[in-house]
C-alpha cells in the first residue's frame, strides 16, 4: 500500500513509501504512542509486546483523562 512519511505533507515521490497494512494503521494521528526500550511504538504494540488489555488502558487515557504511566502501571479495576 502507498504511504505517506509526513501525514501533513501531499503525496510525492519525496513524501510516500510502500508500508504494511500493519504499517499503515501505525501512522495515523489518533495514534498513542509510548517509550519502550529507547524506540517509539503505538500504544497497541506496547500492549501486545506486554500482554495488556488494550482497549481498557485506552478508555482510561481517552475517557477518564488518566496519565499515562498510571493507565500503563495501575492493576485492571482500580479506580482513581
Amino acid at each position: 500500500m502507498l504511504d505517506r512519511i509526513e501525514n501533513d505533507n501531499g503525496y510525492s515521490p519525496e513524501n510516500c513509501k510502500w508500508s504494511t497494512r500493519k504499517e499503515q494503521n501505525s501512522n495515523r494521528r489518533s495514534c498513542i504512542y509510548v517509550k519502550f526500550d529507547g524506540t517509539r511504538i503505538t500504544l497497541r504494540e506496547y500492549c501486545r509486546i506486554n500482554c495488556l488489555p488494550y482497549r481498557p488502558i485506552v478508555k482510561r487515557i481517552q475517557d477518564r483523562g488518566w496519565p499515562l504511566s498510571v493507565a500503563l502501571s495501575a492493576p485492571m479495576g482500580t479506580r482513581i
